[in-house]
Protein backbone atom coordinates (compact mmCIF):
# COMPACT_ATOMS: atom_id res chain seq x y z
CA UNK A 1 0.00 0.00 0.00
CA UNK A 2 2.84 2.37 0.73
CA UNK A 3 4.37 1.67 -2.66
CA UNK A 4 1.10 2.54 -4.37
CA UNK A 5 0.53 5.71 -2.37
CA UNK A 6 0.94 8.93 -4.36
CA UNK A 7 2.22 10.53 -1.15
CA UNK A 8 5.22 8.25 -1.21
CA UNK A 9 8.39 10.00 -2.42
CA UNK A 10 9.33 7.00 -4.53
CA UNK A 11 6.01 7.34 -6.39
CA UNK A 12 7.10 10.57 -8.06
CA UNK A 13 10.45 9.07 -9.02
CA UNK A 14 8.54 6.46 -11.05
CA UNK A 15 6.15 8.89 -12.76
CA UNK A 16 8.51 9.32 -15.73
CA UNK A 17 9.14 5.61 -16.22
CA UNK A 18 8.16 4.43 -19.67
CA UNK A 19 5.43 1.81 -20.11
CA UNK A 20 6.63 -1.76 -19.66
CA UNK A 21 9.72 -0.53 -17.77
CA UNK A 22 8.05 -0.22 -14.39
CA UNK A 23 8.77 -2.79 -11.70
CA UNK A 24 7.67 -2.82 -8.10
CA UNK A 25 10.41 -2.18 -5.53
CA UNK A 26 12.09 -5.30 -4.15
CA UNK A 27 10.75 -4.88 -0.63
CA UNK A 28 7.18 -4.76 -1.99
CA UNK A 29 7.46 -7.84 -4.19
CA UNK A 30 9.19 -9.74 -1.39
CA UNK A 31 6.47 -8.73 1.07
CA UNK A 32 3.83 -9.92 -1.42
CA UNK A 33 5.59 -13.28 -1.71
CA UNK A 34 5.64 -13.64 2.06
CA UNK A 35 1.94 -12.80 2.16
CA UNK A 36 1.12 -15.48 -0.41
CA UNK A 37 3.16 -18.06 1.50
CA UNK A 38 1.04 -17.36 4.57
CA UNK A 39 -2.42 -17.41 2.96
CA UNK A 40 -2.00 -20.30 0.52
CA UNK A 41 -1.54 -23.98 1.43
CA UNK A 42 2.16 -24.91 1.09
CA UNK A 43 1.45 -27.37 -1.72
CA UNK A 44 -0.04 -24.56 -3.81
CA UNK A 45 2.85 -22.12 -3.43
CA UNK A 46 5.63 -21.99 -5.97
CA UNK A 47 7.05 -18.49 -6.05
CA UNK A 48 9.95 -16.73 -7.73
CA UNK A 49 13.35 -16.43 -5.95
CA UNK A 50 13.44 -16.49 -2.16
CA UNK A 51 12.80 -13.32 -0.19
CA UNK A 52 15.99 -11.32 0.31
CA UNK A 53 14.92 -7.78 1.20
CA UNK A 54 15.52 -6.81 4.82
CA UNK A 55 12.44 -4.52 4.94
CA UNK A 56 10.15 -7.38 3.87
CA UNK A 57 11.74 -9.72 6.42
CA UNK A 58 11.24 -7.08 9.09
CA UNK A 59 7.56 -6.77 8.15
CA UNK A 60 6.89 -10.50 8.33
CA UNK A 61 8.65 -10.67 11.71
CA UNK A 62 6.22 -8.03 12.93
CA UNK A 63 8.92 -5.52 13.89
CA UNK A 64 6.74 -2.48 13.18
CA UNK A 65 3.75 -3.92 15.02
CA UNK A 66 6.02 -4.77 17.95
CA UNK A 67 7.08 -1.11 18.16
CA UNK A 68 3.41 -0.10 18.20
CA UNK A 69 2.67 -2.56 20.98
CA UNK A 70 5.64 -1.24 22.95
CA UNK A 71 4.23 2.26 22.58
CA UNK A 72 0.94 1.20 24.20
CA UNK A 73 1.88 -1.44 26.75
CA UNK A 74 4.56 -2.44 29.21
CA UNK A 75 6.56 -5.32 27.76
CA UNK A 76 7.19 -8.26 30.07
CA UNK A 77 9.39 -11.30 29.74
CA UNK A 78 8.22 -14.84 30.49
CA UNK A 79 9.70 -14.39 33.96
CA UNK A 80 7.80 -11.16 34.58
CA UNK A 81 10.76 -8.81 34.10
CA UNK A 82 10.03 -5.44 32.47
CA UNK A 83 11.46 -5.37 28.94
CA UNK A 84 10.07 -2.04 27.74
CA UNK A 85 7.85 0.84 28.79
CA UNK A 86 5.83 3.19 26.56
CA UNK A 87 8.08 6.14 27.40
CA UNK A 88 10.77 4.56 25.20
CA UNK A 89 8.75 5.60 22.14
CA UNK A 90 9.65 9.15 21.10
CA UNK A 91 7.12 11.69 19.90
CA UNK A 92 8.70 11.89 16.44
CA UNK A 93 8.33 8.11 16.05
CA UNK A 94 4.63 8.31 16.87
CA UNK A 95 4.14 11.24 14.49
CA UNK A 96 5.86 9.31 11.69
CA UNK A 97 3.48 6.37 12.15
CA UNK A 98 0.46 8.69 12.26
CA UNK A 99 1.59 10.32 9.01
CA UNK A 100 1.96 6.88 7.39
CA UNK A 101 -1.56 5.98 8.54
CA UNK A 102 -2.93 9.16 6.97
CA UNK A 103 -1.23 8.32 3.64
CA UNK A 104 -2.75 4.85 3.60
CA UNK A 105 -6.16 6.27 4.48
CA UNK A 106 -5.88 8.67 1.53
CA UNK A 107 -5.12 5.69 -0.70
CA UNK A 108 -8.03 3.54 0.49
CA UNK A 109 -10.74 6.23 0.71
CA UNK A 110 -11.31 6.52 -3.08
CA UNK A 111 -11.55 2.73 -3.35
CA UNK A 112 -14.20 2.61 -0.63
CA UNK A 113 -16.10 5.33 -2.47
CA UNK A 114 -15.98 3.34 -5.70
CA UNK A 115 -13.44 5.62 -7.39
CA UNK A 116 -10.19 4.30 -8.79
CA UNK A 117 -7.31 6.44 -7.50
CA UNK A 118 -4.63 7.74 -9.86
CA UNK A 119 -1.93 5.15 -9.23
CA UNK A 120 0.90 4.57 -11.66
CA UNK A 121 1.55 1.03 -10.34
CA UNK A 122 -2.08 -0.10 -10.05
CA UNK A 123 -2.11 -2.51 -13.01
CA UNK A 124 1.37 -3.83 -12.22
CA UNK A 125 0.34 -4.50 -8.62
CA UNK A 126 -2.80 -6.41 -9.66
CA UNK A 127 -0.87 -8.33 -12.30
CA UNK A 128 1.76 -9.37 -9.79
CA UNK A 129 -0.78 -10.43 -7.18
CA UNK A 130 -2.70 -12.48 -9.76
CA UNK A 131 0.49 -14.30 -10.66
CA UNK A 132 1.48 -14.96 -7.05
CA UNK A 133 -1.99 -16.24 -6.15
CA UNK A 134 -2.24 -18.44 -9.25
CA UNK A 135 -2.71 -22.09 -8.34
CA UNK A 136 0.38 -23.56 -9.94
CA UNK A 137 -0.69 -27.13 -9.20
CA UNK A 138 -3.25 -27.15 -12.02
CA UNK A 139 -1.36 -25.64 -14.96
CA UNK A 140 2.11 -25.19 -16.36
CA UNK A 141 3.66 -21.82 -15.47
CA UNK A 142 6.95 -20.65 -16.97
CA UNK A 143 9.04 -18.01 -15.23
CA UNK A 144 12.18 -16.14 -16.27
CA UNK A 145 14.76 -15.03 -13.73
CA UNK A 146 18.46 -14.53 -12.94
CA UNK A 147 19.10 -12.48 -16.10
CA UNK A 148 22.68 -11.23 -16.29
CA UNK A 149 25.39 -10.23 -18.75
CA UNK A 150 27.60 -13.10 -19.86
CA UNK A 151 30.84 -13.40 -21.77
CA UNK A 152 31.84 -15.03 -25.02
CA UNK A 153 29.29 -17.25 -26.76
CA UNK A 154 29.21 -18.98 -30.17
CA UNK A 155 26.00 -18.95 -32.21
CA UNK A 156 24.66 -21.87 -34.22
CA UNK A 157 26.27 -20.57 -37.43
CA UNK A 158 29.71 -20.55 -35.78
CA UNK A 159 29.90 -16.80 -35.16
CA UNK A 160 31.61 -15.82 -31.90
CA UNK A 161 30.07 -12.99 -29.89
CA UNK A 162 31.91 -11.35 -27.00
CA UNK A 163 28.79 -10.48 -24.99
CA UNK A 164 25.42 -12.02 -24.25
CA UNK A 165 22.53 -12.01 -21.79
CA UNK A 166 22.22 -15.25 -19.84
CA UNK A 167 18.76 -16.11 -18.51
CA UNK A 168 17.13 -18.93 -16.61
CA UNK A 169 13.72 -20.19 -17.70
CA UNK A 170 11.98 -22.37 -15.14
CA UNK A 171 8.75 -24.32 -14.95
CA UNK A 172 7.69 -23.35 -11.42
CA UNK A 173 4.54 -25.49 -11.49
CA UNK A 174 3.73 -29.13 -10.83
CA UNK A 175 2.65 -29.72 -14.41
CA UNK A 176 4.70 -30.51 -17.49
CA UNK A 177 4.88 -27.88 -20.23
CA UNK A 178 5.00 -29.40 -23.73
CA UNK A 179 5.69 -28.06 -27.21
CA UNK A 180 7.33 -24.96 -25.77
CA UNK A 181 8.24 -22.59 -28.60
CA UNK A 182 8.48 -18.91 -29.36
CA UNK A 183 11.05 -16.16 -29.65
CA UNK A 184 13.15 -13.68 -27.70
CA UNK A 185 14.19 -10.19 -28.72
CA UNK A 186 16.39 -7.40 -27.39
CA UNK A 187 15.22 -3.78 -27.38
CA UNK A 188 17.59 -0.85 -27.00
CA UNK A 189 15.74 2.40 -26.33
CA UNK A 190 12.55 0.70 -27.60
CA UNK A 191 14.23 -0.17 -30.91
CA UNK A 192 14.47 -3.83 -31.91
CA UNK A 193 18.02 -5.19 -31.94
CA UNK A 194 18.62 -7.98 -34.41
CA UNK A 195 18.87 -10.92 -34.50
CA UNK A 196 15.63 -12.32 -33.05
CA UNK A 197 16.13 -15.62 -31.22
CA UNK A 198 13.87 -18.60 -31.91
CA UNK A 199 13.12 -21.34 -29.40
CA UNK A 200 13.07 -24.87 -30.71
CA UNK A 201 10.01 -26.88 -29.69
CA UNK A 202 10.83 -28.55 -26.39
CA UNK A 203 9.34 -29.96 -23.21
CA UNK A 204 9.84 -28.74 -19.65
CA UNK A 205 9.12 -31.09 -16.78
CA UNK A 206 7.81 -29.74 -13.46
CA UNK A 207 10.60 -27.82 -11.75
CA UNK A 208 12.84 -28.07 -14.83
CA UNK A 209 15.32 -25.28 -15.55
CA UNK A 210 16.61 -24.30 -18.98
CA UNK A 211 19.40 -21.76 -19.47
CA UNK A 212 19.73 -19.60 -22.58
CA UNK A 213 22.27 -17.10 -23.90
CA UNK A 214 21.15 -14.24 -26.16
CA UNK A 215 24.19 -12.70 -27.82
CA UNK A 216 24.75 -9.06 -28.71
CA UNK A 217 27.28 -6.90 -30.51
CA UNK A 218 29.97 -4.80 -28.85
CA UNK A 219 28.00 -1.66 -29.75
CA UNK A 220 24.79 -2.93 -28.16
CA UNK A 221 26.61 -3.98 -25.00
CA UNK A 222 28.38 -0.63 -24.69
CA UNK A 223 25.06 1.18 -25.00
CA UNK A 224 23.33 -1.21 -22.60
CA UNK A 225 25.68 -0.41 -19.71
CA UNK A 226 25.44 3.33 -20.35
CA UNK A 227 23.11 5.42 -18.18
CA UNK A 228 21.81 7.16 -21.29
CA UNK A 229 20.30 3.98 -22.78
CA UNK A 230 17.76 1.33 -21.76
CA UNK A 231 18.05 -2.35 -22.61
CA UNK A 232 15.12 -4.78 -22.38
CA UNK A 233 14.82 -8.49 -23.08
CA UNK A 234 11.41 -9.70 -24.24
CA UNK A 235 10.43 -13.38 -24.41
CA UNK A 236 7.19 -14.61 -25.98
CA UNK A 237 6.36 -18.31 -25.51
CA UNK A 238 3.47 -20.58 -26.38
CA UNK A 239 3.11 -24.05 -24.91
CA UNK A 240 0.70 -26.75 -23.83
CA UNK A 241 -0.08 -28.24 -20.45
CA UNK A 242 -1.06 -31.80 -19.70
CA UNK A 243 -4.14 -30.99 -17.59
CA UNK A 244 -7.15 -30.59 -19.92
CA UNK A 245 -4.64 -30.18 -22.74
CA UNK A 246 -4.55 -26.42 -22.08
CA UNK A 247 -2.65 -24.11 -24.39
CA UNK A 248 -0.89 -21.12 -22.81
CA UNK A 249 1.06 -18.03 -23.73
CA UNK A 250 3.65 -16.25 -21.59
CA UNK A 251 5.09 -12.79 -22.25
CA UNK A 252 8.16 -12.17 -20.11
CA UNK A 253 10.25 -9.02 -19.63
CA UNK A 254 13.65 -8.36 -18.11
CA UNK A 255 14.97 -4.79 -17.88
CA UNK A 256 18.57 -3.79 -17.19
CA UNK A 257 18.96 -1.26 -14.38
CA UNK A 258 22.10 0.77 -15.09
CA UNK A 259 22.05 2.30 -11.60
CA UNK A 260 22.53 -1.08 -9.92
CA UNK A 261 24.00 -3.01 -12.84
CA UNK A 262 21.43 -5.80 -12.50
CA UNK A 263 18.39 -7.00 -14.46
CA UNK A 264 14.89 -6.76 -13.04
CA UNK A 265 12.34 -9.29 -14.27
CA UNK A 266 8.62 -8.72 -14.11
CA UNK A 267 6.71 -11.61 -12.59
CA UNK A 268 4.91 -11.99 -15.89
CA UNK A 269 3.49 -9.60 -18.43
CA UNK A 270 0.81 -12.04 -19.48
CA UNK A 271 0.34 -15.70 -18.63
CA UNK A 272 -2.88 -16.58 -20.41
CA UNK A 273 -4.91 -19.56 -21.53
CA UNK A 274 -5.33 -19.64 -25.30
CA UNK A 275 -8.51 -20.74 -27.02
CA UNK A 276 -8.45 -22.65 -30.28
CA UNK A 277 -9.25 -19.45 -32.16
CA UNK A 278 -6.62 -17.25 -30.45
Amino acid sequence: MEGLSSSNDAFFDRMTIEPRDDTLPTHITDAMKLYVEKVRPPAHVSCPPAVSDRIAKSIVRGDRDRIKQDALYVGLSDDGDVLSVPSAIRRDMAEEELERTKRLNDLVRPLREGVRPIIVDHDLFLETMRFLLLDKTTRAVLFMKDSRFGGRVTSADGTTWMHCIEVRLENISYEEATFVGGYAALYLDSELVKPIFRFEKSTMAPGAINRYSFYMSEETYASAISNSHKLKLYVDLEYQGIVANGKYRARLWSMHDTDTGIFRERFTDSEELLSDTS
